[in-house]
């Protein structure tokens, strides 16, 4: 979460954590304030604020070794006396820390840009506006991967590389040695933009507040999905991404028997992702065709110049009601209850299209499986789709409407001016979706994941405030955890764990 606003892509967390006021990491559920995807916990990031006095800050690093430099600049003050400004400007590159020996190249090299502009607008002691523009582009060339093991799947039989050696395909090394044998011009190129705009009104005491944000992202990638020499996996990768979030929070005056926290949530996503897959003349797995189906209609079947296109689309629309109140009982004794009601509606659909392919590029003329069979069966037994996935051009739909009710209990007692107690239980719920990379039809859907977690500890403080010893014993539990298991052949699923149990015995302390 970065500025109350919820940062749940992968690629959203590759944007630079700059020029931070600070950095709160939470652990445990924290669905009642955070949302439904906190089930864990959360990392709750604030940006620096545009500050009342004019101040500017420039950093620079150089690390020899990979050539790395990293620029970080700061320009912050008053504009007039009612609005302030901050620029944060981040460039970051890197030559790289792979040898590709097979191109005698250097992989992993990035560039990488960042700029925050931040505005603070105090037209009336009661009234602020925070509005927050900020962009990231991060581009990588190359891989940091490489294959660190290569066992046979049956003991006794070939191992990966032995089977591409025996074809007369480059083979690889297998040692944990920064070094990796690809033959294509890997990529990635990342663009990230988001608008926040925070309103607060004060008001009898009372603070009400408005965060509303867009943010999106895009990508696109070449990967080199097979990590060989060998020409079998070029596969080309794009994904974009459009979320918009409104949050109106009501909190009451502080200080009281009873302290409050009322709100409203709102969101919606629209998602795209598609890959794809061009066999082009000389490709190993139109080579192998024809001699692992010896004798069969399928030896016969040309795949050169042949594509697949895996389209995935989804969108979203979720709300929640929240409320957390403290109540302190008596002086030594307080408790919290908290809850959110949350409704989530996800709309999806996957389509796979064969094309004759030219040079790699997308979109050239379709292929029906149902009139080019043999193409088809080829493409289901590379792919492991089942003949009606084929037929049908690989159409998948769904839909899920579900919802969750998590409440949270907390009770605190201070033993005495330097030991408190305490004891808690907390509850947790992520939904369910649909896994736009599966490459078999019955994982296309996965299931909604929940957690109840239970703890009891004390926090203690030492030496008139100069140590902190604190422990905690903690018991989670996870129904229908999600996860991504590697299907065996090129791709991943998602799927869930019935039960899925986390304890244990935290001690920490800290002494100045």
């Amino acid at each position: 979460y970065i500025d109350d606003v919820y940062y749940g892509r992968a690629q959203l967390f590759r944007a630079p954590m700059m020029d931070l006021e600070r950095a709160e990491l939470l652990r445990g559920p924290q669905t009642t304030l955070f949302g439904k995807n906190s089930i864990s916990g959360a990392l709750n990031l604030t940006p620096a604020k545009p500050t009342e006095a004019f101040e500017g800050r420039l950093f620079y690093s150089h690390e020899f070794e990979h050539e790395q430099d990293e620029v970080n600049a700061v320009l912050s003050g008053p504009i007039t006396d009612t609005l302030r400004a901050r620029l944060a400007v981040r460039t970051y590159e890197e030559d790289g820390y792979y040898e590709n020996s097979y191109k005698g190249t250097t992989d992993g090299s990035a560039d990488e840009t960042a700029a925050r502009l931040t505005l603070d607008w105090t037209p009336t002691d009661s009234l602020s506006f925070l509005l927050k523009a900020e962009q990231s582009e991060f581009n990588t060339q190359g891989r940091a991967i490489e294959i660190t093991r290569d066992d046979p799947l049956t003991p006794g039989q070939r191992t990966y590389n032995e089977r591409l050696l025996l074809v007369s395909e480059p083979g690889f090394e297998s040692d944990l040695d920064y070094r990796r044998q690809v033959d294509i011009e890997e990529f990635s190129d990342n663009e990230i933009n988001n608008v926040t705009l925070t309103t607060n009104y004060e008001f009898n005491d009372y603070n009400l507040t408005f965060v509303t944000a867009q943010v999106d992202f895009s990508y696109s990638e070449l990967c080199d999905c097979d990590f060989t020499a060998a020409d079998i996996v070029p596969l080309q990768i794009e994904e974009n991404y459009e979320q918009f979030s409104q949050e109106i929070r009501l909190t009451s005056p502080a200080g009281n028997t009873f302290d409050w926290i009322a709100g409203l949530y709102y969101q919606d996503y629209d998602q795209t992702f598609d890959d794809y897959l061009p066999l082009l003349e000389g490709n190993l797995l139109t080579q192998l065709i024809p001699g692992l189906f010896a004798g069969t209609a399928l030896a016969s079947v040309d795949l050169d110049d042949t594509g697949a296109t895996r389209d995935f689309e989804q969108s979203s629309k979720s709300w929640a009601a929240f409320g957390h109140i403290r109540w302190t009982i008596t002086d030594n004794l307080r408790a919290t209850l908290g809850a959110r009601f949350t409704n989530e509606e996800k709309d999806s659909s996957k389509v796979l299209y064969l094309y004759e392919a030219t040079e790699g590029e997308r979109g050239g003329p379709q292929i029906n499986p149902a009139t080019s069979p043999l193409v088809g069966s080829a493409y289901q037994l590379a792919f492991r789709f089942d003949s009606e996935q084929v037929a049908g051009g690989h159409n998948l739909k769904g839909s899920r409407n579900e919802s969750a009710f998590t409440p949270l209990i907390n009770v605190e007692y201070d033993i005495n001016d330097d030991i408190m107690a305490y004891a808690s239980y907390n509850s947790g719920f992520k939904a369910g979706g649909f896994d736009p990379r599966s490459n078999n039809r019955d994982n296309y859907e996965f299931d909604r994941e929940s957690a109840q977690a239970f703890e009891v500890g004390i926090k203690s403080s030492l030496a008139d405030g100069r140590g902190e010893l604190n422990a905690s014993l903690y018991r989670t539990e996870y129904k229908d955890l999600q996860f991504s298991q590697f299907d065996g052949a090129v791709g991943f699923n998602v799927g869930n764990i019935e039960d899925t149990l986390v304890q244990g015995i935290e001690l920490d302390g800290r002494w100045l």
